[in-house]
């Protein structure tokens, strides 16, 4: 996999799908899982912080949420293990970030 260093504010994320499915295997449909129990729409973990960032604030592995306003969508290749679909990243503004889920 390729590393990359995000510059000044900027932050790396892994985006965090909603599951597709329960742990007992009961699909879950588009129109319902649009948003996760907690009612958030994009979350994502944090891979790759810049050097402008706050480091007390923002950690590598932090599950966040935040505003998808102006998102840079990179391709870093890699397949989810549990079903074969691509990850997604995320290259946004460390003010983007709305809360962090703990």
């Amino acid at each position: 996999m390729i590393k990359i260093k995000p510059f000044k504010n900027r932050i790396l994320l892994k985006y965090l799908d909603n599951p597709k499915t329960t742990k007992g295997g009961l699909i879950i449909p588009d129109t319902v899982s649009k948003t996760d129990i907690l009612g958030f729409t994009n979350k994502g973990e944090i891979i790759a912080i810049g050097g402008d960032v706050d480091k007390k604030e923002f950690k590598i592995g932090d599950i966040v949420f935040f505003r998808r306003t102006d998102p840079i969508n990179v391709k870093l290749g890699g397949k989810d293990t549990e079903d074969g679909r691509e990850i997604k990243y995320l290259l946004i503004k460390d003010e983007e970030i709305l809360g962090k889920i703990k």
